[in-house]
């Protein structure tokens, strides 16, 4: 008799085993089909949510290397190479980069104009005393204005830089339409700033009494013309108001002008300061290091991420790396990758439970088969044909319960896992893990993730990447399970089981 034929006449005269052998499957499934689901389930959640966020990167200092330097020598190093727009440019021609920007930025001061003011009571003012507002100048390096390019603002009225404006000394600016409203000011208007260096020699503290005309150590003006007025487009939400509502201000009293201006200013300032304090190495060292330079580059394609990073470690100085906005998803992602941890523990738990369980039970099925193993040796059967006899007997059993173990462990791990999700969740929230922000969320290229946005992309379906996954999981356990008694059936001599 084939052998084939023999396993289904066995399961059937054997149906109390068989049961047994299924129910056990079964059992053992669920927590594997539950594992697996939510493992994959949490996967693509993640996968999701870092795909939403644009392929957008910085280059800053590494302040995690910087703190294994001060562990390892005790200090931190005495200066950082400066990011001078060279290398950022260098930087920004690799193939990778779709877009970039760097942008240096400084303060003037006025008499006469106002910032702008969100309606908000968490906003310090940024006024100097009495005398003079605070007003803060952005520069740009092209004429193709980045933040319009990637949605940051619009241009509402006028016109942006030309290639000339922006590569060289020239007093035009874009300002925005609340700013422009609040000043009177409109396209071809022209206001007057000043370039002040405060004298703060012999005091200890410096308080809004401090900005009068008897502090000033030397002071320059510049008059500018308003050829460009925005408004911005771009919503914050960091998970701090506070930060969101800094953030907003900052963009709406932002003056657009050239690098070429900004780096006047603070070359003035350099100089200035170098006069004030001949004896601080600072001040008479590069003009460089002492200029923060904010770079911004949008890749084509996420996944050149890692090759844009190598990249770069090439190309920047020491102690600097690369930062994408996903890494600002990373403490929200330790929430669903502390689940996941818990999912692949369970299933590792799960698969070795059922080899052991397995292993056990059909041996203790095989011994009490000998007899009719014994007889059928003896008839001449091969010891391989009723080894796969037994494995196919199991095989059978295992895959029918394996496929109602899927559907049920699928269905119980959407309600568990997800409330395990959100707490999970809540509780990093309730500890500040959830909020997080760079200077990628300062520029307006990021949004912080919440809790119902996780929890809107957390899915688990029977996808066919899972239902595989599943049935070659349980497959290779089964086979796993059946090693044990198959080397005990390969191992009998008929002649001692007949006597």
């Amino acid at each position: 008799m084939n052998f084939v034929r023999r396993s289904f006449i066995s399961i059937v005269r054997n149906l109390g085993k068989a049961i047994i052998l299924f129910l056990a499957v079964l059992a053992l499934g669920i927590v594997l089909s539950g594992a697996i689901s939510v493992s994959q389930a949490m996967q693509n959640t993640e996968m999701n949510l870092r795909g939403d966020l644009p392929p957008v990167a910085i280059v800053e200092a590494d302040i995690e290397a910087l703190q294994i330097y001060e562990a390892s020598t005790g200090q931190l190093p005495e200066y950082l190479d400066a990011l001078n727009p060279q290398i950022l440019e260098e930087i920004g021609a690799l193939p990778y980069v779709r877009n970039f920007d760097y942008s240096i930025e400084t303060l003037l001061f006025s008499a006469d104009l106002e910032r702008y003011e969100l309606d908000s009571e968490l906003l310090a003012d940024m006024g100097m005393g009495s005398a003079w507002t605070q007003l803060n100048l952005k520069g740009v390096h092209g004429a193709e204005l980045f933040e319009i390019e990637e949605g940051i603002i619009d241009l509402a009225s006028g016109r942006s830089f030309t290639d000339k404006e922006a590569s060289t000394l020239s007093f035009v600016v874009l300002i925005s339409q609340n700013f422009a409203n609040i000043n009177n000011l409109h396209i071809g208007s022209t206001f007057t700033l000043q370039n002040i260096v405060w004298d703060a020699r012999g005091f200890e503290e410096v308080d809004s009494d401090f900005y009068i005309d008897e502090s000033i150590f030397s002071q320059r003006s510049y008059e500018f013309e308003v050829i460009g007025i925005f408004v911005p487009v771009v919503e914050f939400n960091t998970g701090d108001e506070w930060l969101d509502a800094n953030f907003a201000n900052h963009i709406e009293n932002s003056i657009y002008v050239s690098n070429a201006v900004t780096i006047a200013v603070m070359r003035y300032q350099f100089d200035q300061m170098a006069k004030m304090y001949p004896d601080e190495v600072i001040w008479q060292e590069n003009f460089w290091r002492t200029v923060w330079i904010q770079n911004i580059y949008t890749l084509y394609c996420p996944d050149d991420m890692n090759a844009f990073t190598h990249a770069v470690e090439k190309i920047a100085p020491e102690f600097y790396t690369v930062t994408y906005a996903s890494d600002i998803f990373s403490a929200m992602a330790s929430s669903i990758e502390s689940l996941e941890s818990l999912s692949l523990g369970v299933l590792w738990g799960a698969i070795s439970a059922t080899v052991l369980i397995l292993s056990l039970l059909i041996t203790l099925f095989v011994r009490e088969r000998k007899r009719e193993m014994g007889i059928l040796l003896a008839l001449g059967e091969k010891k391989v044909k009723i080894a796969t006899q037994i494995a196919a007997e199991v095989l059978v059993v295992a895959l029918i319960a394996m496929s109602f173990s899927l559907l049920v462990g699928n269905f119980l791990s959407i309600g568990v896992s997800e409330s395990m999700l959100r707490d999970s969740l809540v509780a990093g929230q309730i500890g500040g893990q959830s909020m997080t922000f760079s200077t990628i969320d300062f520029m307006g290229f990021t949004n912080n993730v919440s809790t119902e946005e996780v929890l809107a992309n957390y899915e688990i379906s029977l996808s066919s990447a899972m239902v595989l996954t599943f049935f070659a999981t349980s497959i290779g356990v089964v086979i796993a399970s059946t090693t044990l008694p198959m080397l005990y059936i390969l191992r009998l001599n008929p002649r001692k089981i007949m006597m």
